[in-house]
């Protein structure tokens, strides 16, 4: 166990605890992080990430989605994905297939 715990609330209004030893760490991003990162750039605001800095200097992320809108599902299928270790698309494929339901449920985002 790590000498340090990350508290964070979630979009859901959840408050999580997270050991920073018991998850993944890598070098650079998280895949999914960096389609999220074009997601927001994008301008939409299904999803968020949280970043802390840990005192040892590794940074958390915490992916929190909202369900309710495309994005929100098709990141959270992105993150089984990565976790069932297959290959994701590339960001304008994703953000192709944001707009795309968008416009099939007639809004635009």
């Amino acid at each position: 166990m790590s000498d340090s715990l990350v508290f964070y609330w979630d979009r859901a209004d959840n408050l999580n605890l997270v050991d920073p030893d018991a998850i993944l760490h890598s070098e650079g991003l998280n895949p999914v992080i960096e389609i999220v990162i074009g997601i927001l750039n994008a301008g939409y605001e299904g999803v968020i990430v949280d970043e802390k800095r840990l005192s040892d200097g590794r940074y958390f992320q915490g992916l929190n989605v909202n369900l309710s809108a495309p994005e929100g599902w098709i990141v959270a299928g992105l993150q089984a994905s990565f976790e069932a270790e297959e290959e994701l698309p590339a960001v304008s494929e994703v953000l192709q297939q944001i707009k795309d339901e968008y416009d099939a449920k007639g809004e635009v985002k």
